[in-house]
């Protein structure tokens, strides 16, 4: 009898001798692995790297996106480095010229302003959980905006400068907000085994070592910007935002999150509707979710002139519809009731969904998200096409609890008059 280790690539014969697996007729024994097994680099590299049981502990789109998200970090590092650059000598780095208070002032302004943009950016961050791929995107483009403007405003003169300057300390605010709060989000859904804290680590791991091929590399770059060919610099900071870009839409588009936020749901409800009552899977599903999160005029997706609020607190709906309020009042009539749907009237396609006390469920809040929608469509949808489809989805792969609907917490119940 022998004992096959697959994931180191070793076998262990009856007489309990470990030796390397053969694969399709050959050794893995050769000069190379040879190399790997006597300084054990493969599996210092594994275990520093990979999440412990790999690929069973994470989802099996942890790879690719590792792999497209090491390609756009490594291009922000490069070009972070000649960024940098150019604001020293915008503040004046080696010109006799230049002023030490003025450098500092516009330093201590870079700072305040990039703490009042994160703490406004914190209190927009109840879609991170929801839209965790779209803000992680945003966030990534907002570094491409600010890392350009940077590398542009010593071109101009001191107040334009200043302005670049301070603009590119807003962006890098959304930056470092939306993109740690996501990645957040992403560890939680690539961890199989409850082990969130290891990804997390690994992935820290894979930045540092990132993080110091591409300081290496925007070393070596930003030397040659002081060459006689500082254009080969810059065509270099396109390339790269170039690659940066398509990497981080690749890596979100490899990602198959199947919690349901309301684009997924949308998507889902409506391939239902159009092509003869199909779950559409979440490979499908992730290419044709809209990569930035709740932009009007870029939100192309199904039900998207549809604005439902779940669980709205009372008071909320008070300031901006009172009538709303008083049509709650009239058509509220059942205490047995999970939900309870009511057109605003101020705004011809916006819902209001209020969810009762009544123990809702992730597949509830679904129901009633679903039932706001068809309140909302031009074309009538009945109650029995809900329940299918609600039916067909708790046989696919998508969690519906919890959902990622953005809803309030707010739950009302009816108390007649006695």
């Amino acid at each position: 009898m022998t004992i096959i280790d697959r994931e180191n690539s070793l076998i262990v014969d009856s007489e309990g001798s470990v030796r390397p697996l053969r694969v399709g007729g050959a050794s893995c024994s050769s000069s190379l692995n040879c190399f790997q097994d006597v300084f054990g680099l493969k599996t210092i590299a594994r275990d520093l790297f990979l999440p412990a049981g790999y690929p069973a502990s994470v989802t099996p789109d942890y790879l690719t996106f590792q792999i497209y998200d090491s390609i756009q970090g490594l291009s922000s590092y490069i070009r972070g480095m000649l960024s940098n650059q150019s604001i020293l000598l915008g503040l004046g780095f080696g010109n006799k010229d230049a002023s030490i208070v003025a450098a500092t002032l516009s330093i201590a302004a870079r700072e305040t302003i990039a703490t009042i943009s994160s703490l406004y950016v914190c209190s927009k961050s109840s879609s991170f959980d929801s839209h965790s791929k779209q803000w992680r995107l945003a966030a990534d483009i907002c570094n491409d905006i600010a890392l350009t403007l940077q590398i542009c405003a010593p071109f101009f003169d001191k107040h334009k400068f200043l302005i670049m300057y301070l603009l590119g300390a807003v962006c890098q605010a959304v930056t470092g907000v939306a993109g740690s709060s996501t990645r957040m989000a992403l560890t939680q859904h690539f961890a199989l085994q409850q082990n969130a804290a290891n990804v997390a680590a690994c992935e820290s791991a894979q930045e540092t070592a990132i993080t110091a091929i591409g300081l290496l590399l925007g070393l070596l770059l930003a030397r040659l910007s002081e060459s006689s060919i500082p254009q080969a610099a810059i065509v270099c900071f396109i390339v790269l935002t170039y690659i940066h870009i398509h990497a981080n839409i690749k890596a979100m588009r490899c990602l198959r999150i199947t919690r349901l936020n309301r684009f997924r749901l949308g998507i889902l409800f409506h391939a239902w509707l159009q092509k003869e009552q199909q779950i559409l899977v979440p490979e499908q599903v992730a290419r044709l979710e809209p990569l930035l999160p709740g932009i009007p005029f870029l939100d192309t997706g199904p039900f998207s002139n549809i604005d439902i609020m779940i669980a709205p607190s009372l008071d909320s709906v008070q300031r901006r519809d009172p009538a709303a309020i008083k049509r709650l009042v009239d058509v509220f009539d059942d205490a047995q009731a999970m939900h309870c749907i009511v057109q605003s009237t101020m705004k011809r396609h916006r819902i209001y969904v209020f969810l009762t006390d009544r123990g809702i469920s992730g597949e509830d809040v679904i129901r009633a998200y679903l039932d706001g929608l068809c309140m909302g469509m031009s074309a009538p949808v009945s109650q029995r096409m809900v329940a299918r489809f609600i039916e067909a989805l708790k046989q696919s792969p998508w969690t519906m609890d919890p959902v990622l609907l953005n809803q309030g917490s707010s739950r009302i119940s009816l108390k007649k008059k006695e």
